[in-house]
């Protein structure tokens, strides 16, 4: 109903922007005239509704009967605001703004005569009392701005005074002309949407210049038709108003599916895979069709293809001088009728499913679309013009070749599906007519090869146009090739730059933040994973381990000596790990060489059984348990704890790794090896602890994979050792035991750790299951960690079990980000930081990189040329320059040696965090431990800081600094401490002093500390007695 409201107590209707009453049957003149802006069907609807308002007044004479508020009542709301010039008769209260009618009103109703005669000393009458019938500065409004209604009444008497009358004169005008300026604005912006913006015009490529859009002639194919016309075509399906076309959508996703279930090695065969994989008729490609993909990219796949559908469906019924100028074949006419009518029938008797014969329909008439020999040219086909249309943004530009070729991979990868589908079902036909005349087997036999018919299908309309004399171009033809020139262009066109430096602060688009504070987030990171893990081991006075809050409380530095004092101590010196072991279960905690293991068999266990209040709380007190298993609220509140510890533990090793993997990479992480999936992921090393994948973005389009090595600082290392070893142990026989479960995950990552039973199948050729409600928490966690986060299934992986999916990575990095760092990160963005970080600090450790260094020893040519720092975050060195992290002043095997380089490249980046001192004290980070230390990019920053610090600090007067402090105007130095100071602020280190006891060593460090402005001295004590 809007702009109206409708008053109740007075029964008028009032615009709310005009701010005056209409009535009822000036409705569609007031909205015509005074609110071109809103559309002519929604003016219809708002008519209807004020209508129907029962009692309203419809007409002018029905005014007549129009009651006026009382002169004490508040001014109406949603009425312009109450004038205060008004003038009133103090007989009847009739109200006016303009003197002479008051005067006319007082002569003509109440008899009133005018004392004022010509002449006489008009001064000195001026000055005299007059009493006259009428009062003025009355606040007055009215409903109606002429004709009957328009007469003033008084309002808000005895209301404190509004502001004088010239200023509310002036407010009226400028309110009057911004309404003005607005209403000539709004009908200028309507012109141009009408007359210009909503019509398709080609560009000129010499003032625009676009390769892409020149190239696929969008502009050209849709030119003159209507943007907004078009955009409908494309809206999702209106089930209760589209009935058919709903139907039709349902026919096409079921065949979609069978077709991607039919598409697999076990049901058809390497044979036709390779064959259905063409791209050019005479070159076998190298690798099968692969109808694996994720859930998400399937669901936008699917996508793609219900949009294809609704604009054939829609443009059928426009004109056609106002819908894309393709031609149906004959054939295609066919098919389309047939596959329209069934789904008319099947919708007029209210079907919920698709028949088989609807489906038979549905599949011919996608094929037939394919099936397109183009006598003129490629808009023609109806599959080519429906792409085209999907090329329109919702504001009417095209959509960018970033977000668009996705969509020709859609249509390519499907299409193939399609063809070994309608293959399959065509010898499915032709072995049923056979076997009325011969048995089955025979039939089967007689029946030409199913590859015989995949052939025919791709040498006729699914690859390339042959050189062949008979040979035609198609649809795919045009899309293969039209993909392939806007691949060339989007890898060969620089992304706009995101990254912006200011000093050590680094910015993303609206985020940014300081390198201390992001090693501030990690170092608070792994303090609270000291404080989890401490209550997982028993360490902390907790009964089961769990803890009440996602946070935990106490002191992560001291949790960290409670570890090392009271856990069994992890001998880095002499871990051993056989990592050409593939013994199924292996890791290193079997190596029989580290015996030191065995002090933590059953830890958790004896310090359940030690202690009486938690053999309480779990219920295994001799006088309290029936034997009937553990409580599951102690296995609750463990499995929570867990689950916030391994929560930290995948953020520190995704941040701390080195260049960060991507989420479904980290997320197949194995701690033991699996008979499908080989060698696990987790290894010790050199004392180290790192986790090696062999994940590679595009592997399932080149079928190569990189081994990568990322390593974890002590700090991260012990935390992941110990979890191994003391904790994951007794967690699989705990939630075991309570769920009578016998499975248990080898996936460092996973849902649920331990199962019912394996995990099944995911269906033939299906790998991106769909999971339960994507809820955060759960508090019925006994069922396993799934209930803390479900959602979708994880990518595919060599196992069946379900892992953390790329959304709870999300999640888990903008809350930890969101609440240590004060900026809320995700995946993509960290990746941009930290390739944007080792672009600055950390790359030119390793000098300019040599394609022909270690020639000889590399395994695959295409990473000769690729630093490591760029492999290690999942790409090659071209890729990470012209997308990843770019700068906003820019435009628009050797197996042991790379390992080698990518501990380096991990230690590199623990350092320049602050982490693993521990390694580097050990020379464990592949460098000596009595050698010096290379100076760093980043080591030379920091040390210009402290460089300008002492500078300052001698330039301080520290007699007097030293009184200040003091408070004590005569104090002086005593003894060696002004030689001891002078030596400090020089920056001279180390310094020993030696002084007797309350000699005045303290003051060493508490006066440079008091001088300087910013910054944390740290004093340490030794307690050991000398």
């Amino acid at each position: 109903m809007e702009p109206f409201v409708f008053n109740e107590e007075y029964s008028v209707a009032i615009c709310t922007t005009c701010r005056f009453a209409v009535v009822c049957d000036e409705v569609t003149t007031h909205l015509r005239t005074r609110h071109r802006d809103i559309p002519a069907s929604s003016r219809s609807s708002i008519v209807t509704a004020v209508s129907n308002i029962p009692g309203i007044h419809a007409n002018q004479a029905s005014l007549e009967q129009l009651r006026r508020p009382e002169p004490t009542a508040d001014p109406i709301a949603h009425l312009a605001e109450p004038q205060t010039d008004g003038i009133r008769c103090q007989q009847c209260g009739y109200v006016s703004r303009q003197t002479q009618q008051m005067q006319d009103h007082c002569r003509r109703h109440h008899g009133w005569v005018n004392d004022w005669k010509k002449g006489g000393n008009v001064r000195a009458r001026s000055k005299e009392m007059r009493t006259l019938p009428w009062t003025t500065g009355v606040k007055c409004q009215r409903f109606f701005p002429s004709r009957a209604g328009s007469q003033w009444f008084e309002v808000g008497r005895g209301h404190p005074p509004g502001p004088a009358p010239d200023v509310v004169a002036e407010e009226a005008a400028s309110q009057q002309a911004t309404e003005t300026l607005r209403r000539l604005r709004q009908d200028h912006a309507e012109q141009l949407r009408t007359h210009q913006d909503d019509l398709i015009r080609a560009h000129n490529d010499k003032l625009e210049p676009n390769p892409w859009l020149k190239r696929v002639g969008w502009a050209e194919h849709l030119g003159g038709l209507r943007i907004s016309q078009l955009r409908e075509t494309t809206a999702p399906i209106r089930a209760a108003e589209e009935e058919v076309l709903q139907m039709m959508w349902m026919s096409v996703k079921a065949v979609l599916e069978r077709a991607r279930a039919t598409s697999t090695p076990n049901k058809v065969g390497h044979a036709v895979l390779f064959e259905v994989q063409r791209k050019d008729a005479h070159i076998k490609p190298t690798r099968p069709f692969d109808n694996r993909m994720e859930g998400d990219t399937w669901a936008r796949y699917l996508d793609v293809w219900r949009v294809l559908s609704c604009v054939w469906y829609r443009t059928q019924a426009l004109p056609d001088e106002e819908r894309p100028p393709f031609r149906l074949t004959e054939r295609q006419c066919h098919t389309w009728d047939e596959f329209e009518q069934l789904a008319g029938d099947a919708a007029g008797r209210g079907d919920e499913t698709p028949s088989e014969a609807l489906q038979k329909a549905a599949l011919g008439m996608l094929v037939s679309m394919l099936d397109h020999q183009l006598r003129k040219g490629h808009y023609d086909n109806a599959l080519v013009s429906a792409l085209a249309v999907m090329g329109i943004r919702d504001d009417g530009g095209w959509i960018d070749i970033t977000d668009y070729t996705t969509k020709y991979s859609a249509v390519i990868k499907v299409a193939r599906m399609l063809v070994v589908y309608r293959a399959w079902t065509e010898r499915q036909d032709d072995v049923a007519r056979l076997a009325t005349t011969m048995g089955e087997e025979a039939a089967d036999d007689s029946a030409q090869s199913l590859f015989a018919y995949v052939r025919r299908m791709v040498q006729r309309f699914m690859t390339r146009t042959s050189g062949a004399p008979e040979a035609e171009p198609t649809p795919m033809d045009w899309i293969l090739d039209t993909r392939t020139y806007g691949m060339h262009i989007q890898y060969n066109t620089p992304t706009a730059g995101v990254i912006d430096w200011v000093g050590e602060r680094v910015s993303y688009r609206h985020v940014r933040f300081t390198m201390d504070q992001l090693s501030d987030m990690l170092h608070g990171a792994v303090d609270e994973a000291r404080l989890l893990l401490a209550q997982l081991t028993m360490a902390r006075e907790s009964t089961t381990g769990g803890g009440e809050h996602d946070t935990p409380d106490g002191d992560g530095a001291q949790a960290g000596e409670r570890l090392h004092a009271l856990l069994p101590r992890i001998q880095w010196a002499s871990i051993e790990d056989d990592h050409s072991e593939t013994r199924e279960d292996y890791s290193f905690l079997h190596d029989d060489r580290n015996v030191w293991l065995r002090e933590g068999d059953e830890w958790v266990f004896r310090r359940i059984a030690t202690c009486r209040a938690r053999r309480l709380a779990w219920g295994v007190d001799g006088s309290t348990t029936d034997g009937g298993g553990l409580r599951p609220d102690a296995v609750r509140a463990y499995g929570r704890t867990l689950e916030q510890f391994r929560e930290r533990l995948w953020l520190l090793m995704h941040m701390l790794g080195g260049q960060p993997g991507r989420a479904t990479e980290i997320g197949g992480v194995r701690v033991a090896n699996t008979v499908s999936g080989g060698v696990r992921n987790i290894f010790a090393h050199n004392g180290m602890m790192c986790f090696v994948t062999s994940y590679h973005k595009g592997y399932r389009s080149s079928g190569q994979t990189k081994i990568i090595h990322r390593y974890v600082p002590r700090e991260v290392g012990e935390l992941l050792v110990w979890y191994l070893w003391l904790v994951l142990p007794f967690w699989r026989e705990a939630d075991g035991i309570s769920k009578q479960a016998h499975h248990y995950s080898a996936f460092l990552w996973a849902d649920e750790i331990v199962q019912r039973k394996a995990s099944g199948g995911r269906g033939p050729g299906v790998d991106g299951d769909t999971g339960g409600p994507d809820t955060e928490t759960s508090t019925d966690t006994s069922r396993g960690p799934a209930l803390a986060d479900g959602g979708e299934a994880a990518s595919w992986t060599w196992t069946e079990d379900r892992t953390w999916t790329t959304d709870r990575a999300r999640r888990i990095i903008q809350r930890y980000s969101s609440r240590l760092l004060g900026n809320k990160l995700n995946v993509s963005m960290w990746r941009h930081f930290a390739i944007a970080i080792a672009n600055r600090f950390l790359n030119e450790a390793f000098g300019r990189w040599d394609p022909g260094k270690g020639r000889e020893e590399e395994e695959e040519e295409d990473e000769l040329g690729d630093s490591p720092w760029d492999l290690q975050a999942g790409h090659g060195t071209r890729i990470a320059g012209m997308i990843y992290a770019r700068l906003l002043v820019q435009l628009g095997s050797g197996v042991a040696a790379k390992q080698q380089q990518f501990r380096k490249v991990s230690c590199q980046w623990h350092r320049f965090l602050g982490f693993g001192a521990e390694d580097r004290a050990s020379g464990w980070d592949g460098g000596s431990s009595v050698s010096k230390r290379k100076v760093e990019l980043y080591d030379g920053v920091r040390l210009e800081a402290r460089l300008r610090r002492f500078a300052r600090l001698r330039q301080v007067d520290m007699v007097g600094r030293l009184r200040q402090m003091t408070g004590n105007d005569a104090a002086a130095f005593r003894g060696n401490q002004e030689k001891a100071i002078r030596a400090i602020v020089n920056g001279h280190s180390p310094v020993v002093q030696v002084l007797g006891t309350g000699g005045g060593k303290s003051l060493s460090f508490m006066l440079p500390a008091f001088c300087s402005a910013d910054g944390v001295t740290i004093v340490i004590t030794p307690l050991t007695a000398l």
